[in-house]
């Protein structure tokens, strides 16, 4: 047997140690490739469940989820709409109830029923389409708004909202400071006096048989006429985010109802409106001194002041338009100039410049009413005098009804405001009118 040397052991070790290291390392890196696969595959599943749960969770649980939710929702806004209709029911029965006792008109029931069933459906269907709005609509569109009550449709506005208005109503028109004003409690009718003649005065001796005087008195038989002012297209933001808008669009009501009722006590036909002073056949006239240009001038100012009976003259006042106001005021009085012939000289109706002495023409209060005519052309009626509260009547039934509209113009709102007006001369002899010669 061959002798083996510490040199060949060393050797032979040196090479196992080899194989050992490489064996080793080759073991290691197909380990870290097995590891890296199965890391590699367990990420891809992972992911791939990640997905899966991702798309049950938008395909399934996300809808259920609403479902749920929006099942929620509606459970609460039916038990809050059972309750609105149960208390529109509520309403529509205690009115059959009243109407039942004779308090309320089966016509004011009708209205609530129909009015109630809108609201009902609207709350459960949110459609303006549908019949029951559709009838409400068309309820609202022809219900006749006349002051006295709600019940014939509308609302009477609050007593500081209508006196704020009739201010503003004054301003724009004299005759409703300045005639007598009545109220009209029941129907839209009334009977107003005429004064036909003057009655006279006898001595009346103790035994004898008084003499009788002409009747002076008649009626006629007149009608209150609506009128009313319409304003459309009110936004919902205009009203939640504009300061007092309801003010505003008062303010603005109020100033159109003046105009038109000025107009109207002026120059009203008499027919479907109020009878108009200047359209009145029975009051006299006083022809203008200047027939050559029709201008105004203080002769006639002062001839209507004669005119009119000494009666009716502590209380009278001129009312014209501002054209003839400022034409009056440049009235200067003629004198005679230092070396003969004449030039202008004071005027001839000086404005009081001092605080509480009001304004005065030929020593009478005057009002401005723009609906009346210039001076300047031939038989133009430019200025009345006369006392007015004994010649002019203006009858009205209650205030002014306003009646707020959200439905037929949605999402806008119309406002209509409406009152039953009309006016009448009563006593022709208590006014006088300056027709321009």
């Amino acid at each position: 047997m061959p002798e083996v040397t510490l040199d060949q052991i060393n050797e032979k070790i040196g090479k196992l140690a080899t194989d050992l290291d490489a064996n080793h390392a080759k073991t290691l890196e197909e380990s870290g490739k097995r590891a890296r696969e199965v890391m590699d595959t367990a990420v891809a599943d992972v992911r791939g469940e990640l997905k899966e749960s991702e798309a049950r969770i938008k395909d399934e649980l996300v809808p259920a989820l609403l479902e749920r939710q929006k099942a929620e929702l509606k459970a609460e806004a039916d038990k809050a709409n059972e309750e609105i209709l149960g208390r529109m029911d509520d309403i529509a029965t205690r009115a059959e109830m009243a109407a039942s006792g004779g308090g309320v008109s089966k016509g004011r029931v009708e209205d609530t029923r129909i009015l109630c069933d809108a609201f009902r459906d609207f709350a459960m269907y949110r459609s303006y389409e549908s019949e029951p709005v559709k009838r409400a609509k068309e309820l609202i569109e022809r219900r006749d708004l006349s002051e006295g009550t709600d019940s014939e449709g509308g609302y009477l506005v609050p007593e500081p909202l209508r006196e704020e208005m009739i201010k503003i109503i004054t301003v724009i028109d004299p005759l409703e400071s300045l005639a007598r004003k009545i109220t009209i409690r029941n129907g839209n009718s009334y009977k107003a006096p005429k004064r036909t003649a003057i009655s006279t005065a006898y001595k009346v001796g103790e035994q004898e048989t008084p003499t009788a005087s002409a009747p002076t008195f008649g009626s006629i038989d007149r009608v209150l006429h609506p009128i009313g002012v319409y304003t459309t297209g009110i936004s919902t933001d205009f009203l939640a985010d504009v300061a007092e808008a309801d003010q505003v669009i008062t303010e603005a009501a109020a100033e159109a109802l003046g105009y038109k009722l000025g107009y109207n006590y002026i120059l009203g036909t008499g027919v479907g409106e109020p009878e108009g002073i200047f359209v009145n056949g029975d009051i006299a006239t006083v022809t203008g001194s200047d027939v050559a240009d029709h201008k105004i001038s203080g002769e006639d100012f002062f001839k209507l002041l004669t005119t009119l009976k000494e009666f009716y003259r502590p209380n009278a006042t001129f009312i014209f338009n501002s054209t003839v106001l400022y034409n009056a005021l440049s009235l200067r009085s003629l004198r005679t100039a230092v070396g003969g012939g004449s030039d202008a000289g004071d005027f001839q109706f000086p404005l009081s410049m001092r605080d509480g002495i009001p304004a005065t023409i030929a020593g009478k209060p005057f009002r401005i009413c723009e609906s009346i005519a210039d001076d300047g052309t031939i038989n133009y009626l430019p200025v009345a005098f006369g006392d007015f509260r004994k010649g002019y009547w203006i009858a009205r039934k209650g205030g002014i009804s306003l009646l707020k509209d959200p439905y037929t113009g949605a999402p806008d709102w119309k406002y209509l405001w409406r009152m039953r007006d009309d006016g009448v001369v009563v006593n022709d002899e208590a006014i006088k009118i300056l027709k321009m010669g």
